[in-house]
């Protein structure tokens, strides 16, 4: 059908079947973990790491680690009470000026790591920057050059499963085990001779893990909030039109003989009646089709199949299939009266609230309604059901007919849509910055256009086709093909 066909991908998530249900809510089975915290790496922690990421980043990555060993050794040397808790830069901000000074010796004199660390000075909020720049200062010339090495950093290891990330949460456990406050047991010589020794598949996850669940012991820092603050402030949102659904084509379909179907169609219609008095099957039957064969002109001709009302078109089609297929499968003509008398029931709701409005909409005429109210029976006479015509619902529906399918794959999401859902809203509506230095954080998306829904659109309707040359038999079936 001219789309790209999609592999299986490899899963990676709990399926629907693996959630417990508890109401009208699905949990997922990690919830099931008592007392769970939630951490966050790149909200919490990335920037307490980040001057290990600068240094390993902005070097040869071996040469960078050994760096990190250098530091760990220069504090392994001092006693305990001059030692930072840990290498997070609130810990080491924590120690006496005295020890920070002579810290910075270190890491300046002997290490030579001044090019590595500017990019700090950029942030006011960070701990004792005062004493950091009796070392290193920063030439508000050459400021963007400092903020293209944070740029570079920050976007390497704001994952928490990269490389530069995993070599930062290495270094915060590798310290705390020579200095003796963490036994990493078997998987200690891994982690010393890290990453030359052990199978990374293993000890990288065994880092991660042990790094995440220490800090679930640790506090917020406050001047973490702070340095997210100044990036957000201090550095520009970049839109990078990012296509979040890189398998889709956006790519506008036609329908060359949708005309050609349709008049086929309304042939067909005459050809098969049989009676002048209300044909609720036969009626209803053709109106499905032909009312989706209108929705799908509309998406082709006015170039919405792009965008937000594409959806709504598609979803509308998809309710309409179900439907047509649930009637059938029934295979009752009281249902099928059943269906058309709710109709002519919310004909008559709709008007009777219109008219009694002071301003009344001027997308619908009353005198429209109020004929559609009273065309099959007096309106007096009709009931209004306020409920569901069949007290169903079109999930159970679907099941019923056995398109389940269907609905799984159209529905749900397009009701979003049709809803105001927020999922819907942001994929609409936002898209990612392309600043590392602002978390990934969502700005309003210049570039609107969605997947095109016409080729879903059609699938549908060749099925509601199908099912209306099967209820009234012709010859030949006319289905619609695209380019």
């Amino acid at each position: 059908m001219g789309r790209k066909s999609r592999e299986k991908r490899e899963r990676n998530h709990t399926t629907i079947a693996q959630h417990e249900r508890k109401g009208k809510n699905l949990h997922p089975p990690i919830s099931k973990i008592e007392n769970l915290t939630k951490t966050s790496w790149k909200d919490n922690r990335l920037p307490e790491f980040l001057w290990i990421g600068l240094i390993i980043h902005l070097n040869e990555r071996l040469v960078g680690l050994d760096y990190i060993r250098q530091i760990s050794k220069y504090f392994y040397d001092r006693n305990e009470e001059l030692r930072p808790e840990e290498l997070s830069f609130t810990s080491i901000a924590a120690m006496p000026d005295e020890q920070i000074e002579s810290f910075y010796n270190f890491l300046f004199k002997e290490l030579f790591l001044a090019e590595e660390l500017k990019p700090l000075l950029i942030f006011n909020s960070l701990p004792k920057k005062d004493l950091l720049e009796k070392h290193i200062s920063l030439n508000d010339e050459k400021i963007e050059i400092e903020l293209a090495k944070l740029y570079s950093s920050v976007a390497n290891m704001i994952d928490h499963q990269s490389q530069l990330a995993t070599d930062c949460r290495w270094a915060r456990i590798y310290y705390l085990m020579i200095k003796g406050k963490l036994h990493m047991g078997s998987e200690a010589e891994n982690i010393f001779y890290y990453p030359q020794q052990g199978d990374m598949r293993r000890v990288r996850p065994t880092i991660r893990a042990c790094e995440n669940a220490m800090s679930l012991m640790g506090k917020q820092n406050v001047w973490v909030e702070k340095f997210w603050t100044e990036a957000l402030h201090n550095s520009p949102c970049w839109d990078l039109n990012v296509k979040e659904e890189e398998e889709s084509d956006l790519t506008p379909l036609m329908m060359p003989n949708l005309n050609e179907v349709e008049n086929t169609i309304i042939e067909h219609f005459y050809e098969s009646r049989s009676t002048s008095a209300i044909d609720a099957k036969h009626e209803a039957a053709f109106a499905f089709t032909l009312y989706c064969l209108d929705i799908l002109k509309e998406l082709t001709d006015s170039g919405i199949q792009n965008g937000i009302t594409g959806r709504l078109g598609l979803r509308t089609i998809a309710e309409c299939y179900i439907t047509l297929a649930y009637l059938v499968k029934k295979n009752d003509e009281q249902l099928w009266l059943s269906y058309r008398s709710y109709g002519s029931g919310q004909a008559k709701l709709a008007f009777l609230k219109i008219d009694e409005l002071e301003k009344q909409p001027q997308f619908v005429s009353l005198d429209t309604l109020e004929a559609l109210a009273n065309e099959d029976q007096w309106q007096e006479f009709s009931n209004i059901n306020l409920g569901h015509w069949e007290n169903s619902n079109l999930r159970a529906m679907s099941e019923t007919a056995r398109v389940k399918d269907v609905y799984n794959s159209y529905y749900d999401w397009t009701s979003g849509f049709a809803h105001g859902q927020w999922s819907s809203l942001r994929s609409m509506e936002f898209t990612i910055c392309g600043n590392p230095l602002h978390r990934l954080h969502r700005i309003p998306n210049e570039n609107k256009k969605l997947p095109t829904t016409v080729g879903d659109a059609a699938d549908l309707c060749n099925k509601i086709i199908e099912i209306l040359f099967e209820l009234y038999p012709n010859e030949k079936v006319p289905l619609l093909n695209m380019t």
